[in-house]
């Protein structure tokens, strides 16, 4: 394999793609080689940048005959980001040319937010290539990170090598060291240890893994992070060894920092047994066993054990799993996922979790609702709702000093006509409950209309709301709800693109109602693969409408400038410069800054076999 397609495969740097409240980031390029009958994974970091709450349906498109062979959601509130994570089968006949693979976002009134298109290149085994694809580049990167006070130099390599190219056994790595550390003060020397270290070992019958990975096991046993906790990096600490996991295949899972939130690290135990049949498709029964150290409230380990069972094929998706807590009563959990659809108007989903008060997982919600329907009535007429709730652990909260039910719906129409004119009509309600102090925390009812027109090089959005807000803060008093959206986005060339955007009227800030104004300029370009260049420059203000007194620390006036930059460079030589800024140039701080720099270099290490 040579070297640009190497990079192209293990760049741990993402390319990123900024809408003006919508970054998507993948974690491969544009283009990546694989062999008929492997198994290659994706993941897409969708993040947030809007002032209301991420409701995005997410779609993969595949060629025909390849299937995804597992897809996980993670949500977790920094930000308001989500993780998903494909794992896609190749068929062993696929023909040795490039196949798109698609991935795209939908908001609630199903337009299409952004979408990442990554081409697959099908290069089968020959002889003549088996001696270069022995050797393989390593990039070895040097990052500088500034953000919230703390400045870091981090050197980080990582890699992967074919140790046996017919057998497929694969080596991979991968380390990131401080090198100096920066507070308030001057630079310090800190002690070396790697703030990432893993090794693993690849093979068609076994895999070991030893450091930091996103260990799965199953979603009420081990998952890879809590939605609640402050670091997005799905990594845990600790040790996997798997046989055969595509048939009948069994592991063990050692963890001493658990990849969830909990309140203090804790070592666990895990193992899995697992039958699968029809082609990988149909998992019968899964067991699955997670030994727990006990926690403050409790007296012994726990031993969590769950039963699932599973269903994909082709964006289908039937999973259920049962678990609970060391063959106690009142100690259990369920977990029911289901997506599909029906002859191509009517596609559904619904995932629902229940877990007892006593189970003693790592779950941050004891209950969750998550349900959807679209309906396509005519050609050019859709419809559609969702509705979901979702109830914090309430025993684990009282110890947090905070627990919250959240719940929205939604119902829509959605009405396409002549020149690519698309109008939606919806109706949304959202609710936030404080369950400890048994009150509700604000809420809100709105009517929402929205239309998209493309004309030649110009797309033209617009979103008008009207409803009813009521906060706890303000004694519940009602406040009229208007808001307007404008976007304008010109593409200036094929690779270079222009939007500015506007919202006035009502918003939610911290939890209090608030009157204002966002105003938002951002360019972007793209450049043969080798350049990548966005800049977003978006101006807010905001008036703090409240008939109590505020807090101390709430200003009845905010105003904030934000530049959010970021630059992908790739060199002839192959070496990669990435640059990411965001801070507020009249308030430019420590604690509003974050400023992150890296160049990687390439280079060969020779393998030989005996």
């Amino acid at each position: 394999m040579t070297k640009k397609n190497f990079l192209l495969i293990l760049s741990i740097i993402f390319i990123t793609k900024i809408f003006a409240n919508i970054e998507l980031e993948p974690s491969i390029q544009e283009e990546l080689s694989a062999d008929p009958g492997s198994t290659i994974n994706i993941d897409f970091l969708i993040k947030n940048k809007s002032e209301d709450p991420m409701d995005l349906k997410t779609k993969i498109d595949l060629p025909e005959d390849w299937h995804v062979l597992q897809e996980i959601e993670d949500e977790f509130n920094l930000e308001d980001q989500k993780l998903v994570s494909y794992s896609i089968e190749i068929p062993k006949n696929a023909l040795s040319e490039t196949y798109p693979i698609e991935f795209s976002t939908y908001d609630r009134d199903d337009k299409k937010v952004e979408s990442y298109t990554s081409n697959i290149k099908i290069t089968p085994s020959k002889e003549d290539s088996k001696i270069e694809e022995k050797t393989k580049p390593i990039m070895t990167s040097f990052s500088y990170d500034f953000n919230k006070a703390d400045s870091k130099l981090f050197l980080e390599s990582n890699g992967s090598k074919f140790i046996d190219q017919d057998k497929k056994n694969n080596f991979e790595f991968a380390l990131k060291v401080p090198v100096t550390h920066e507070d308030t003060t001057l630079p310090t020397k800190i002690d070396g240890k790697p703030e990432k270290f893993y090794l693993g070992y690849i093979t068609p019958r076994y895999s070991a893994f030893l450091g930091d990975k996103d260990y799965k096991v199953s979603p009420l046993t081990i998952t890879p992070h809590s939605k609640k906790s402050n670091t997005p990096a799905p990594l845990g600490r600790g040790s996997l060894v798997s046989f055969n996991r595509k048939n009948l295949g069994f592991g063990f899972l050692y963890l001493i920092k658990p990849p969830f939130e909990v309140e203090k690290d804790q070592s666990n135990l895990g193992g899995f047994l697992s039958y699968k049949v029809l082609g990988n498709k149909i998992a019968l029964a899964v067991v699955n066993t997670s030994i727990k150290k006990p926690d403050a409230d409790q007296s012994k380990n726990s031993l969590i054990y769950s039963i699932r069972s599973n269903y994909e094929k082709d964006g289908s998706i039937y999973d259920f799993e049962y678990a609970n807590t060391s063959f106690e009563k009142n100690r259990d959990a369920y977990l029911v996922k289901i997506k599909d659809k029906l002859l191509n108007i009517f596609s559904y989903n619904f995932e629902g979790l229940y877990a007892r008060p006593n189970f003693s997982g790592y779950l941050s919600d004891r209950s969750k609702i998550d349900t959807s329907a679209d309906l396509a009535l005519t050609g050019a007429i859709s419809t559609g709702g969702a509705y979901k709730v979702a109830q914090s652990n309430l025993e684990k909260a009282i110890l947090k000093k905070s627990a919250v039910r959240e719940t929205s719906y939604h119902t829509k129409i959605t009405h396409k006509s002549l020149f690519d004119l698309s109008s939606t009509l919806s109706f949304e309600n959202f609710l936030k409950k404080d369950l400890l102090k048994d009150s509700v925390g604000h809420k809100l009812n709105k009517f929402k209309f929205l239309f998209k027109q493309p004309i030649k090089k110009y797309t033209f959005e617009s979103t008008l709301e009207k409803g009813i807000y009521q906060g706890r803060d303000e004694n519940y008093l009602k406040r009229d709800w208007h808001n307007m959206h404008l976007n304008i986005n010109y593409d200036i060339f094929k690779n270079q693109s222009i939007s500015a955007y506007t919202k006035l009227g009502n918003f939610i800030d911290a939890d209090l109602f608030n009157v204002g104004y966002v105003y938002g300029l951002k360019t972007a370009i793209k450049q043969n693969k080798s350049l990548n260049l966005s800049l977003l420059y978006e101006y807010t203000h905001f008036r703090r409408k409240s008939s109590n007194p505020l807090k101390s620390s709430v200003g009845k006036i905010k105003n904030a400038h934000k530049i959010d930059s970021s630059l992908n460079w790739t060199f002839p030589t192959s070496h990669e410069l990435k640059f990411k800024a965001k801070f507020d140039p009249k308030n430019f701080s420590k604690d509003t800054t974050e400023v992150g720099l890296s160049y990687s270099i390439p280079y060969d290490v020779p393998w030989f076999n005996n």
